[in-house]
């Protein structure tokens, strides 16, 4: 690759990759994040939000993975990752994980084209980096072997960099079979700062937000960049808040089961609700045992696999 064709892939990247209405982030170290007893604890036990590292500083260690929950901008992250490398010089290649059907090479040929094979620019040896989103989404049955093929990258290309997303829950299960020179990192929450910027950004009035947030005491749910965007989704639309809590996050659910297509969103969705529903009879303690499991039985309808029973159900 010649230095103008490697400078004409970079600004691309730049185009492809740059977040809308991107807000900085703030990220813990696994230990940090342990000792914190998460998020919730850390914003209520006064940990100083500008002591964690932003993303620049993250991306000076050669192999991260950035660990939350659905909604928390994991993807949003690895793509400014991807603008971050860019900035260093890096030739780096963004791959989609939930595209993997068990050959690492195919998927990263398919995902960077020819830019796979340049290993040097005008002669000189490039930086090659490596964004993998969305371990989570790799099949159950193939996220091993495809953890087998990153090890064997790691030890072809030790100099690289390499970024890498997973879902908080699937990776503690991971853990033990992720290559353990990844370090990680838990993306925090957005302070009230940052979500009257990002309102700016979109072009809703930060005041009408911050009022609307009050009226609904929605603040933490509000600090989730999923949650903040479809709130100030409503705001920009010229609308109010609805009036309870349930109303504001139902399309935020929604959004999050829109996402996840292995299983279709009515299903995932009864499931949440018989989650919901246990949950409550659980926390209110005001039915007998058997009388919880018979309310629990009658909403559950199990159907059996087969012929008939698609996953868009």
């Amino acid at each position: 690759m010649t230095a103008s064709e490697f400078s004409a892939y970079l600004d691309q990247v730049r185009t492809t990759h740059t977040p809308p209405f991107f807000i900085p982030r703030r990220m813990m170290t696994h230990e940090d994040w342990d000792r914190a007893g998460g998020e919730e604890y850390a914003r209520l036990g006064g940990f100083l939000w500008e002591a964690n590292p932003d993303l620049a500083a993250v991306l000076e260690h050669p192999r991260v993975v950035f660990i939350r929950e659905p909604g928390m901008g994991k993807t949003v992250l690895a793509h400014a990752s991807m603008v971050h490398l860019a900035a260093a010089g890096a030739l780096h290649m963004f791959v989609s994980l939930s595209d993997y059907a068990g050959d690492f090479g195919q998927l990263l040929a398919h995902a960077a084209g020819p830019v796979v094979a340049v290993t040097t620019v005008d002669g000189q040896p490039v930086k090659r980096a490596y964004v993998l989103d969305g371990l989570d989404e790799v099949a159950g049955e193939l996220v091993l072997q495809f953890l087998s093929e990153l090890d064997r990258l790691l030890s072809q290309e030790p100099n690289a960099n390499y970024v890498l997303t997973c879902r908080q829950a699937l990776y503690e299960g991971l853990r033990a079979h992720v290559p353990p020179s990844f370090q990680e990192f838990f993306p925090l929450g957005f302070e009230t700062d940052d979500i009257l910027d990002y309102a700016s950004k979109r072009g809703a009035n930060p005041d009408r937000l911050h009022a609307e947030l009050d009226r609904a005491n929605l603040w933490l749910e509000a600090s989730i960049p999923f949650v903040l965007r479809t709130l100030v989704d409503v705001i920009v639309q010229g609308n109010t808040l609805e009036s309870t809590r349930s109303e504001n996050l139902a399309p935020v659910v929604d959004g999050l089961l829109e996402k996840r297509t292995r299983v279709g969103a009515a299903r995932q969705r009864k499931a949440l609700q018989l989650l919901g529903l246990a949950m409550e009879l659980y926390s209110r303690n005001e039915l007998a045992i058997d009388d919880a499991v018979r309310v629990l039985a009658d909403c559950l309808v199990i159907e059996p696999m087969g012929r008939g029973n698609s996953s868009t159900n």
